[in-house]
């Protein structure tokens, strides 16, 4: 009897030649939750790049990683319940949310991190608050303006934070606005 893991561990490395002489179009379903022992997920994420741009293989791939989505897709389709929320390019879907997010980064083994969310919760501009695992994502009105506010509030109050950043939104970040959270 042979796992799903050692299929991945046997078949994905076999592709490359396989598949280029088959021309088939390679379904990958959550390949990383079947078996991560032993997987290099730097090498087969090259060996799925390369399939796709050297060989111009199309590449059907479920995941549940949104970062392999965006590194790895050149379109994505957001489901929810089994139903298409959304599709378009990593970019796309990126700049669909329109989010403006602020990042506050606190020390990693700063246990009080997720009780500083209360110095923020009250302000009007604050659409919500995310907890990370050593950082705040907060959602605001207008980046510029609430991002020297929240600047101005952190130091005031004497947060120990390392570093209040502007970013872009990431994937998780689409899949919560599009999804609403779900699963």
């Amino acid at each position: 009897r042979v796992t799903a893991g050692l299929v991945n561990r046997l078949v994905l490395p076999a592709a490359d030649g396989f598949l280029i002489r088959s021309r088939s179009v390679p379904i990958l379903n959550n390949i990383w939750q079947k078996s991560t022992a032993n997987v290099n997920f730097g090498v087969m994420w090259h060996l799925i790049q390369t399939l796709n741009r050297k060989y111009h293989t199309t590449i059907f791939m479920t995941t549940h990683y949104l970062e392999e989505a965006d590194k790895l897709s050149q379109r994505i389709c957001i489901m929810k319940n089994g139903h298409q929320e959304m599709e378009g390019t990593p970019e796309e879907l990126k700049r669909y949310t329109n989010l403006d997010l602020v990042r506050i980064s606190f020390d990693e083994n700063d246990m009080k991190r997720r009780h500083y969310r209360t110095v923020f919760e009250k302000e009007p501009y604050i659409k919500s608050i995310r907890c990370e695992k050593d950082s705040l994502i907060l959602e605001v009105d207008d980046l510029k303006k609430d991002y020297k506010l929240i600047n101005k509030i952190a130091m005031e109050k004497d947060l120990p934070y390392c570093c209040i950043e502007m970013m872009k939104p990431s994937l998780d970040d689409v899949f919560l606005a599009i999804a609403g959270g779900g699963s």
